[in-house]
């Protein structure tokens, strides 16, 4: 039997951190939450190069608002979404903390 976790494209282990990533990046109103957080911490001279505890936190909001989201447009089928524990919505968090480098080469910053 294998033991290794699986990691989606997103960088997540676990199914429900993957569509919550996936959702949020896809839906517009979100994906603009997740570029105004980045924008704050671009813009926040001198900021942490990398991520931690505070860092992830920004990403606190974005969590909430994508959960909220996925929840009232999904009602049927949003169960593994709500019932996400701390590691998952940490993981969901780190992920995006993360992604910052990269979102700031895209978006122009140094």
């Amino acid at each position: 039997m294998n033991t290794d976790k699986v990691i989606f494209e997103t960088g997540a282990t676990s199914h429900a951190v993957n569509e919550l990533i996936l959702y949020t990046n896809q839906t517009r109103e979100l994906a603009e939450l997740r570029d105004s957080i980045y924008t704050e911490w671009a813009n926040n001279i001198p900021f942490t190069p990398s991520p931690t505890d505070k860092t992830k936190s920004r990403f606190d909001k974005l969590f909430y608002a994508a959960a909220d989201a996925y929840r009232k447009e999904f009602p049927a089928s949003h169960n593994h979404i709500i019932t996400m524990d701390l590691s998952e919505m940490e993981q969901y968090t780190l992920l995006y903390a993360y992604d910052f480098d990269n979102w700031k080469s895209e978006h122009g910053y140094k």
